[in-house]
């Protein structure tokens, strides 16, 4: 949960650093890096759900679906380590 409200934060700073236009959102977040090619569309799409069962344990919406959290446990760290990657070859491309 904690590391994706880290990368959420991330895409909200570098929205806001490049005059992106704000986000309503967490998850328009990712949509708003992937719209500037910073994300592929496919990690934006990952990470947007990952906010959503974010938000259902964070905030208690709704019932928690056990498999749902179970799986994101399992697959939901190479969504973070793309969403790590495809941020740094960014910032690599950001002249100095």
């Amino acid at each position: 949960m904690l590391a994706v409200q880290l990368c959420a934060d991330v895409a909200s700073h570098i929205a806001s650093d490049e005059g992106f236009v704000p986000a309503r959102s967490l998850a328009e977040g990712f949509g708003r890096l992937a719209e500037h090619g910073i994300l592929t569309p496919e990690t934006a799409e990952q990470l947007k759900r990952a906010v959503g069962l974010r938000n259902m344990v964070a905030h208690g919406y709704g019932r928690l679906d056990p498999a749902a959290v179970f799986s994101a446990g399992q697959g939901g760290l190479a969504d973070l380590r793309a969403f790590t990657r495809q941020v740094a070859a960014w910032i690599a491309t950001r002249p100095a």
